[in-house]
């Protein structure tokens, strides 16, 4: 938060989770192959790995926060959201209360 006045303040969060791959898994599978030559079925051991991603993610919130008075504040701002690339801005208003 940076302090612009008594009553106003530039205000930034953020949460991110990189993207990473998470999951590896190896199938092996058989396969059963009908062999015309000799006329007979013969077994064929098939494997492939599968490896599973988890998308990037961060939330950015950025804002100008109007402090009404100890423990009030209004804040006003986009947030954006991106999430494996793709980004989605989302108009904000925010009130804070102390619950003291």
């Amino acid at each position: 938060m940076l302090k612009l006045s008594p009553r106003f303040s530039l205000v930034f969060d953020s949460f991110i989770r990189p993207a990473r791959a998470d999951l590896m898994t190896i199938y092996t599978e058989d396969y059963f192959v009908w062999d015309p030559v000799i006329g007979e079925q013969s077994v064929e051991k098939r494997t492939a790995v599968l490896i599973e991603e988890r998308p990037g993610f961060a939330l950015l919130i950025p804002g100008l926060r109007y402090h009404q008075a100890e423990g009030r504040a209004i804040q006003f701002g986009f947030s954006g959201v991106l999430i494996d690339g793709r980004r989605f801005p989302i108009p904000m208003i925010l009130w804070y209360r102390s619950l003291n």
